[in-house]
């Protein structure tokens, strides 16, 4: 019997859903401490995903077509059943699906819920016919099938496929037998990972240990998070919600007490919530913003904290009084790209005195010695204007300048003159569907995919199939935001074009168009 077999029957509920539900807790036989753990609700994917009648007959002849060879005519009758009524497998499907793996990342399995193990004895015995070695072997508080491909075990409320590469030598029968056998005292339905799952409320649920976490990501990560950070006490929670015009992931961060007083230390980075302040003075279609209230002189007593970091800074001060600058900062700070090509960008901040600006005057001998190339230019109080003769490197022919000052208790440092002035513009960020998200947040980022698919069809150049498929997708996408509410908790928002159709459709639509390329 194939591994591919079991797949198959645990994702009849695409097509069709069964009729009952189940009360039985079918989850205590989740392994005690997973790497990871995947909860799908096929019940909302397949409403979600609104398949044609087309689109099902075409599933449904695959699914026959992969379970039906080899079978007599009373297999191929019994499978006719299920297709036409997936209850009839003996598995309820109306139940969520598990996917999951061991915190080694070794070996795995996928359960699902049963609802009548006699129907669903039946299947796997007729199935088992195409393979004379897989015959049901009978454990007591379970059934089950070895094949090399890994082990089938099912009782009165359980079924799980166990999988490995590892094959014989992953030991998948004694993993059944601690999982099924009633050794498994400790479940992960226990957990607090278990319970943030279930009140995610996600079309797809998510719970990763950091451990999991490959280690150019971890590096990534640690750098928002407290040194003496343990990927162990560190666990992630996120649920899938799949909406008209919009995917939404929810994100929780699950953290022990000993890692909450860490993050108490770094808390006070954070002065003060996002506005939607600045938005009016940039352009609707903006390729990027980030937006976060921060208290410079507690950040650089942290940065200074790690050793590297501290190097690096200390090399930066004895040219620029950089301790005064990162100090001086007191409320919303945002960096904004308006534009990739030419390059335009603003950094803006709120700052509590503007003293720290005679520190650019040291930086004039060092520009002396470019010959011209590059000069700091005094237009006013706390005003200066940095000259660059060749401006190449921001995708500029000729001269390019850069004003830096502070007006109004407002640092700047920017190429475009008009937020050096810290005018508004008619036709803001403020207009953009996501702008109402902006205020209350710790952090806020976006990025406007419609401008970035503008800029890759305005290069007019032939584009490797990769990219292509990546043009393509961005040509249905309007915005990505992420936003960071608290310690814990953050959100992420991927928004579409068409506002109406739900987007678990949309993407259905543009994999078939693009399967077919």
């Amino acid at each position: 019997m194939k591994k591919s077999v079991y797949v198959c029957l645990m994702c009849l509920a695409m097509i069709w859903l069964a009729s009952c539900s189940s009360e039985k807790k079918y989850v205590n036989v989740l392994p005690e401490n997973p790497g990871a753990v995947v909860s799908v609700d096929l019940k909302q994917l397949v409403q979600k995903s609104d398949l044609s009648a087309e689109d099902t007959k075409a599933v449904v002849t695959e699914i026959k077509n992969t379970l039906g060879n080899g079978l007599d005519a009373q297999g191929t009758e019994l499978i006719d059943k299920v297709l036409a009524d997936p209850s009839e497998s003996g598995l309820d499907l109306k139940q969520k699906v598990y996917l999951f793996v061991d915190d080694k990342g070794e070996k795995g399995g996928l359960l699902a819920c049963v609802q009548d193990k006699g129907k669903l004895n039946e299947l796997v015995g007729l199935l088992g016919k195409q393979q004379s070695s897989a015959a049901i072997e009978d454990k007591g508080a379970y059934s089950q099938v070895v094949q090399e491909q890994g082990v089938l075990a099912y009782s009165d409320c359980s079924c799980l496929l166990l999988f490995s590469d590892k094959g014989k030598d992953a030991d998948l029968q004694t993993w059944a037998s601690e999982l099924m056998g009633g050794e498994n005292k400790n479940s992960f339905c226990d957990s607090k990972g278990f319970e943030s799952m279930e009140k995610i409320k996600g079309d797809i649920s998510v719970f990763m240990s950091m451990v999991m976490l490959p280690e150019e990501y971890k590096m990534m990560a640690k750098m928002s998070m407290p040194a003496t950070v343990d990927w162990k006490d560190l666990n992630i929670v996120a649920g899938v919600h799949f909406e008209k015009g919009r995917m939404v992931l929810d994100i929780e961060t699950l953290i022990n007490d000993a890692l909450k007083k860490e993050y108490e230390k770094i808390r006070p980075i954070y002065s003060k919530e996002t506005t939607d302040k600045f938005l009016k003075m940039f352009p609707k279609g903006s390729f990027m913003w980030v937006d976060m209230g921060l208290k410079g002189d507690k950040l650089y007593e942290t940065l200074m904290k790690e050793p590297a970091m501290a190097a690096q800074l200390g090399g930066v001060q004895t040219m620029f009084d950089l301790k005064s600058a990162l100090s001086a900062i007191d409320g919303e700070t945002v960096i904004c790209i308006s534009n990739l090509e030419p390059l335009s960008f603003a950094l803006m901040a709120e700052v509590e005195n503007s003293d720290f600006m005679q520190s650019f005057e040291s930086l004039k001998p060092m520009l002396d010695m470019t010959r011209g190339q590059m000069k700091l230019v005094e237009t006013g109080k706390n005003a200066y204007e940095l000259q660059m003769a060749d401006g190449r490197m921001m995708g500029v022919q000729g001269n390019v300048s850069i004003y830096i000052g502070v007006k109004d208790g407002v640092f700047y440092l920017t190429n475009d003159k008009m937020c050096a002035e810290q005018k508004e513009v008619d036709n803001s960020m403020k207009n953009e569907s996501w702008a109402g998200n902006v205020p209350g947040k710790r952090c806020f980022f976006v990025m406007n995919c419609y401008s970035l698919n503008e800029i890759m069809n305005a290069n007019h150049q032939v584009y490797s199939s990769k990219d292509q498929l990546t043009q393509r997708m961005l040509s249905v996408m309007d915005y990505m935001t992420v936003e960071a509410k608290d310690d814990t908790h953050g959100r992420m928002e991927l928004g579409m074009k068409d506002k109406e159709t739900n987007v678990l459709k949309q993407w259905i639509a543009l994999g078939k168009e693009l399967a077919v390329r």
